[in-house]
């Protein structure tokens, strides 16, 4: 947050601040979120200063000394840059849409090409091999453009038009495409990783052999002519459609973004989780046997019920309602290594059900079986012994009269 002492001085006019900044040259003023909305800061010393998610929109900053300034994830809408100097100002995921710049603007090589894409429009450009990484283009029209190899890592793509680009070995990990048009683009061998595609449009793209690693695919429009890897499909299907008492026995759903899937009554036998997101996934009288889950991610998800045998649960993530762990790992078979991470240390321990455990006898319980039939024996043994001293019989035969009923 901006700090008050600055935003006071800064309102005092740009002699009074000035001198400040010449009086105080050590000092890094911190502006950061401040609204600034029309503001006037033209001539203005404004190196170094910290504008970080500041709200500069419609502002006259004509003239301005910016250079070094830290602008990332500004708002310049229709602000006025004219004359002002921006030497190695970063302006990473800055909103640059009806900026107005000059000739005697300086801006190093890649704001001003981003500049240029967002207010000149992108269509129908080549724009390959582009360093474009943490740039705002949020609704930019970059149709049919070619944007092969370029580096797009961060961006924000969010409602942008990218029909019928060509994304060949671009790179668009952790990149914003919310609700982003993608209907015929071309993205083999892209890098999806940690994308962000929810509402995303993927009508007739071509997406395979793309990298997709934990990438959001909720509520992504695909159709039949949507060209997936089996494993980005399945993921796409398990996310928008659930996977209750499905069968995805051995299934390789590793590196996996499947937050709050349903996988309730579903046999994973052998399914690799490895290293997802399995966050709110609800697992009840599921089975998941030998399954593999190291590393993955297990906050909030629901275990109860679940069989666990011989599952491999190394480096999980978890917290306190994570509801997975029974009173005995080794017993079950499963593989759990000590230094697990937790969230919190209270973990419920909850009983696994399905699994039916032969009991195996303990010493003292053996000491009391022995110790019974010792005692059964002694006393049939003084019986006989008692009965032999007595002169009397083992056994005695029945006698005949007492057998038939009395016929007077």
């Amino acid at each position: 947050m901006a700090n008050e002492e600055h935003l006071a001085l800064l309102y005092q006019g740009v002699a009074v601040w000035n001198q400040w900044r010449q009086e105080q040259p050590q000092v890094i003023p911190d502006l950061s979120k401040a609204n600034l909305y029309q503001i006037n800061l033209r001539d203005f010393n404004l190196q170094q200063v910290n504008f970080c998610q500041a709200n500069l929109s419609y502002a006259c900053l004509d003239h301005a000394q910016l250079i070094d300034a830290n602008l990332q994830g500004a708002n310049l809408l229709a602000t006025s840059i004219r004359q002002a100097d921006l030497t190695r100002a970063n302006l990473d995921l800055a909103i640059l849409k009806q900026t107005i710049i000059d000739s005697d603007t300086v801006l190093d090589d890649k704001p001003r090409k981003v500049w240029e894409i967002v207010n000149g429009g992108g269509a129908n450009q080549n724009l390959s091999n582009l360093n474009l990484t943490y740039t705002n283009l949020f609704q930019v029209d970059l149709s049919n453009s070619d944007l092969s190899n370029t580096n797009l890592n961060h961006a924000n793509l969010s409602n942008a038009n990218l029909n019928g680009a060509y994304l060949h070995l671009a790179n668009l990990t952790a990149a914003n495409l919310y609700k982003t048009n993608l209907e015929n683009a071309y993205l083999s061998h892209a890098n999806l990783t940690s994308a962000n595609l929810s509402h995303a449009s993927l009508i007739g793209a071509y997406l395979r052999d793309a990298i997709a690693d934990f990438v959001n695919f909720r509520a992504t429009k695909i159709n039949h002519q949507t060209l997936l890897d089996h494993k980005c499909n399945l993921i796409w299907e398990l996310v928008n459609q659930g996977a209750k008492q499905k069968n995805l026995t051995g299934e390789d759903l590793s590196n996996a973004n499947l937050k709050g899937v349903d996988f309730s009554e579903a046999d994973l036998t052998k399914t690799n989780f490895g290293n997802s997101d399995l966050q709110g996934c609800n697992f009840v009288q599921a089975n998941l046997t030998k399954t593999n889950l190291a590393q993955a991610n297990l906050v909030s998800a629901n275990f109860d019920q679940t069989n666990l045998k011989s599952a491999n649960l190394s480096g999980v993530i978890k917290e306190q309602t994570t509801q997975i762990y029974p009173n005995s790992f080794s017993d079950l078979g499963t593989q759990i290594s000590k230094n697990i991470k937790e969230n919190d240390t209270q973990i419920k321990l909850v009983e696994l059900q399905p699994i039916q455990k032969k009991h195996q006898i303990s010493k003292l319980e053996l000491t009391c079986i022995f110790v019974l039939i010792t005692t059964i024996l002694a006393i049939v043994f003084s019986y006989i012994f008692w009965r032999y001293q007595n002169n009397q019989p083992l056994f005695e035969p029945p006698q005949l009269e007492n057998l038939f009923p009395n016929q007077n």
